[in-house]
Order: structure tokens, then C-alpha cells, then sequence
């Protein structure tokens, strides 16, 4: 069973890595990357999770470059015309040090050899990593609209501002740690079109793609990430 990564566009329908992952008998890590990377870093679950798949703030890119990383409020005195209260030392865990933390929890998953792993830049931190495959969900903009007005009981003004930020934050956070761009599609190996499956169809998909993966041995290297043969755009060939 390969590590599998799979990112999903909010609005795209429920959420198929727990499925997939209670259909293929492996764990599935969503919530839980935020818990351990949290403990590595040293701080509050709830203060790492303000960072997490969010792209630096001004202020945290300003402390980084002038390498300001004292534990006395004196240090930080210079701040805080800029501040709308003093941070406390947890709320000062500087975003690279976030994003290496959630790197070396992702990695450490990857190590246990099976696991579904939720987002957070999984496909690049895990891009080049033998017997990995990189799944994404999707839709078009207006069915995932449409899915979370009727989700929310939302007017579509609303509704499509809460999309259109998901993915602002969502692609931010790879752009600004990874250079990557979340809409290319060699980052993935599998693409499901939720606007044309059921998710009871997209899970069939995905699963049978990832057994049938695992009984001819294969896996993929993650250089120039090809889709699989017979598999386009969640339908199959």
C-alpha cells in the first residue's frame, strides 16, 4: 500500500480521505498532523493551528528577516505600535519554524509506511518519495458554490467568497513556502472530478486505483508526475 496524499477543494463534496482510508485499513492524518507538529514546535495546539496551511503574516516575515527571536517583551517593545496587543512568547512561534514542523510530522507519517495524509503541502513535501501517490479533489467553481450555499443555507454572494478565500489560502501557503502552484497538475497523480461522481464513486475510484497499484507493485517517482494510464481527470478510461 503506497503513502497516499490527498488534497480537497472545499465545496467538492465530503471528505473522501477518512473513507478511502477506513476502506484500505489505513489511518488516515488530518487533524492530528496539526497535534504533532504542534508538540515539535513547542506550542498550543490551538495557537499552531492560527498557522496552519495559512501563508506567513507581514508581521512574522518581518520578525524572520530582522532575526528576531527573543523570549523577553523588551525585544519585542520596538513591535508593538504594530500589534494589536503584545504576543506572548507561543503566539511568536515563527511561521518557518510551522512549516518545518509540519514537515517533519508529515515525513515521520510517510516513514510508517501506510497512511492517508491530508493537505498541508503534502504533495511536495512527499514529491519524489518511491511508492507515494498524490490525489486531488475537485470541482468546478459554481458546483462548489452551489455545495456550500446549500451546505450553509448561504446566498451564493457569500457562498463564493468563502470559496474563493479557501483557495486564496490554500494556494498562498504553497506559493510562499514551496514556490509550487496548487492548480498544477503535474503535482498529482490522480485528479476526481466530484461535479461528475458520487463521492461513493469517487471513493471506488480512488481505492481501486490505489489496490491495483498495490498488486502490480508500482509506485511513482515524482519526477515529471504523469497521471496513471486509463485514469483522466477521475474517469475512467
Amino acid at each position: 500500500m503506497p503513502i497516499v496524499t490527498i488534497g480537497q477543494q472545499i465545496g467538492s463534496g465530503p471528505r473522501l480521505a477518512p473513507v478511502v482510508a477506513e476502506q484500505l485499513g489505513v489511518p488516515c492524518y488530518d487533524d492530528e498532523i496539526v497535534t504533532r507538529a504542534a508538540r515539535r514546535a513547542g506550542c498550543s495546539v490551538a495557537s499552531f493551528r492560527k498557522m496552519d496551511e495559512r501563508p506567513p503574516s507581514m508581521l512574522s516575515y518581518l520578525i524572520e528577516v530582522m532575526g528576531v527571536y527573543g523570549d523577553t517583551y523588551r525585544q519585542w517593545a520596538p513591535y508593538a505600535p504594530l500589534m494589536i496587543r503584545p504576543p506572548t512568547l507561543e503566539r511568536l512561534v515563527s511561521s518557518r519554524r510551522a512549516k518545518e514542523a509540519i514537515e517533519e510530522t508529515i515525513r515521520a507519517i510517510a516513514a510508517t509506511g501506510k497512511a492517508i495524509i491530508v493537505g498541508r503541502g503534502s504533495q511536495v513535501i512527499l514529491r519524489g518519495r518511491p511508492q507515494a501517490v498524490h490525489v486531488r479533489v475537485t470541482a468546478p467553481m459554481e458546483h462548489r458554490v452551489t455545495e456550500v450555499m446549500r451546505l450553509h443555507r448561504l446566498d451564493r454572494t457569500t457562498a463564493r467568497n468563502i470559496v474563493l478565500k479557501d483557495d486564496r489560502r490554500k494556494a498562498g501557503y504553497l506559493k510562499a513556502y514551496y514556490g509550487a502552484d496548487l492548480n498544477d497538475s503535474r503535482l498529482y497523480d490522480l485528479t476526481v472530478n466530484t461535479a461528475i461522481l458520487s463521492p461513493a464513486q469517487a471513493v471506488s475510484l480512488v481505492t481501486g486505483a490505489l489496490r491495483g497499484l498495490e498488486e502490480r507493485g508500482e509506485g511513482v517517482s515524482g519526477e515529471g508526475v504523469q497521471p496513471k494510464k486509463g485514469v483522466v481527470h477521475g474517469i475512467s478510461a
